[in-house]
């Protein structure tokens, strides 16, 4: 045990304990000075990864305001096409109406008797109704004339045709319009 006398000598000076005290600042400042930049370095981080999170969050708003507006655009082609398609399908079935005289001539509808039955059938079918429920008047017999022209059958046959091709348009639209958003979606 040699170096207790020394140890004992060297504490009964005062200025070892000045020394002590300057190391034991030296060493708390260095903690401090390593909690402070471990601090800095945390803040940093977190800046850092808030930026990232704000840009990426910038980034999905443009992403959904540009879908949005593209989705508009979709919805706003479909609708012109669709509204161009019912105005050429009305056109079409107007000239077509009035093109009847020409081909159910009026010597036509004189010779051709439209009998009340192919009038009940074709009304049932428009209708949707089950032929068999629809009450028949007991005087009238399917092969009694209905008092229809054959031009007026005519014409009810050509605007049905073309409400249905104009119902088949706005389908087609439609399925199209669908088709669109999905594949928008899908980006």
């Amino acid at each position: 045990m040699p170096f207790l006398p020394i140890i004992l000598k060297w504490l009964a000076d005062p200025r070892a304990w000045v020394g002590i005290a300057f190391a034991g600042v030296l060493i708390f400042a260095g903690l401090e000075g390593a909690r402070l930049h471990h601090a800095k370095s945390d803040l940093k981080a977190a800046r850092i990864e808030l930026a990232a999170y704000v840009s990426a969050e910038k980034a999905a708003q443009a992403k959904a305001k540009a879908q949005d507006s593209q989705a508009a655009q979709i919805t706003a082609d479909a609708a012109r096409r669709a509204s161009d398609a019912q105005q050429q399908a009305q056109a079409l079935t107007a000239i077509t109406i009035k093109e009847i005289p020409h081909y159910v001539t009026p010597n036509a509808d004189a010779h051709c008797t439209v009998p009340v039955g192919l009038v009940r059938l074709r009304d049932a079918a428009a209708t949707g109704a089950d032929l068999s429920k629809v009450p028949q008047p007991s005087s009238e017999s399917n092969d009694a004339p209905s008092g229809v022209s054959l031009s007026d059958l005519a014409g009810v046959a050509v605007y049905d045709y073309g409400a249905a091709r104009q119902n088949a348009e706005q389908l087609t639209e439609l399925q199209n319009w669908i088709k669109a958003q999905q594949a928008l979606a899908n980006r």
